[in-house]
């Protein structure tokens, strides 16, 4: 078959017949087309294959195979039901995922360090009172009561001062449930990032998406994951070369992959040149309930893992060939890429720790003094019992144990 050129035309009829449409026009073309190219020449590949201008592609051939159910089989994987024209991608199956534990993580871990540290706060944030006011109270018990001592009716008096409430934590009592113990902690040392969080979630540790229905993609985290795979990846590049000669059907008689022309370069090409991240490798995590095997008590603070490979349009014959063999054996040995999963996330989610409580030991003797900044000279801890009556009541004072 000869040279065959496609032209694409495309009219400016609803455009200003000005510069500013003129370059309007330009621009909508780029951003349609231009930067879609490689989508665009595909598309118009398959559409003259279809019609008999142009053989099938590999790829194509792939994809009726998959859609005859003639493709190989995998015990891990199924092909992705939105796959575009141009790619197919292989994930791993709900069923294979719900197995592949790849760790644990408590997004409250933090909690008992922070109440710990609200803990140290001077228990005259939660309400004070003063001198004076201890010797109004003073002078009209003198009016209302009789004392057998001068020091019981000073620690009467003591009990029933006024009380202040310093700015800064109003609202807040020294006894307030953990979450919004928490909040406050977390706000007040810029742990949050600008939410009001009872928690922290893993998608903090390695970003992506806060979707608690289905996997998360990290590029960081898969990017680990990739960079681990070294060894695991040539294994399998070997795994790959002693089957290229080989039919690729586990159906019996079913037919091999035999397509147009041959590849052009050496077989030592196409595996040389077979590796995870060109075949579009992604790790990704989740830390749902759906993936319990027991959806009446899950464990919830189950890590789960997935992985997928995808294979485009622009793959030829050997490559296509390659590709699968080296699929087969990640299929077959997916329990050693878990492993290398679950060891870079442990270890991510430990380093994040350690960096976290580090920030908290840099900021809190810092947040402390702002806190407690508000404090006026003479504001005196409250006795025992004292904080009766006011809002934020407290069964106990730290400051209360000195004061009689």
């Amino acid at each position: 078959m000869g040279r065959l050129d496609v032209s694409l035309q495309f009219s400016n009829d609803h455009y200003d017949p000005d510069v500013e449409g003129f370059e309007q026009f330009v621009r909508d073309v780029g951003d349609a087309f231009d930067s879609r190219f490689a989508e665009v020449k595909d598309d118009v590949y398959i559409t003259l294959a279809k019609e008999g201008a142009l053989p099938e592609r590999p790829f194509d051939t792939f994809k009726r195979m998959i859609e005859d159910d003639e493709f190989p089989e995998f015990k891990n994987f199924e092909v992705h039901p939105e796959d575009g024209p141009n790619e197919i991608e292989f994930r791993m199956t709900t069923a294979a995922v719900s197995q592949n534990v790849i760790g644990k993580y408590n997004p409250s871990w933090l909690n008992n360090a922070l109440t710990r540290l609200w803990d140290t706060i001077d228990s005259r944030m939660f309400g004070f009172t003063t001198q004076e006011a201890i010797e109004r109270s003073i002078k009209v018990s003198y009016e209302l009561w009789d004392y057998p001592t001068e020091e019981a009716r000073r620690a009467r008096a003591m009990r029933t001062a006024a009380t202040k409430m310093p700015t800064g934590l109003q609202g807040l009592a020294f006894d307030a449930d953990e979450g919004q113990i928490v909040k406050v902690m977390m706000r007040r040392m810029k742990l949050d990032r600008g939410k009001n969080m009872l928690n922290i979630p893993l998608s903090y540790v390695w970003g992506g998406t806060q979707d608690a229905k289905a996997l998360k993609y990290s590029e960081e985290y898969s990017k680990l994951v990739m960079q681990r795979l070294g060894e695991f990846n040539q294994k399998a590049k070997e795994a790959a070369a002693k089957q290229l000669n080989l039919p690729f059907a586990d159906k019996g008689e079913q037919r091999s992959l035999n397509f147009m022309d041959k590849y052009t370069h050496d077989e030592g090409d196409v595996v040389d040149d077979l590796d995870f991240n060109s075949l579009g490798f992604k790790a990704e995590y989740a830390q749902t309930t759906m993936y319990s095997d027991n959806k009446v008590a899950p464990n919830k603070s189950n890590i789960y893992g997935g992985f997928g490979l995808t294979f485009d349009g622009g793959m030829t014959e050997e490559e296509g060939k390659a590709a699968i063999a080296f699929m087969k054996y990640v299929d077959d040995n997916a329990d050693q890429v878990s492993r290398i999963m679950s060891e870079v996330m442990m270890d991510g989610i430990k380093q994040f720790q350690l960096d976290t409580i580090e920030k908290i030991r840099n900021r809190w003797p810092k947040v402390k003094k702002e806190i407690e900044s508000v404090l006026p000279e003479d504001a005196i801890a409250l006795p025992l019992r004292a904080y009766e009556g006011i809002y934020c009541s407290r069964s106990f004072s730290r400051g209360a144990k000195s004061v009689r």
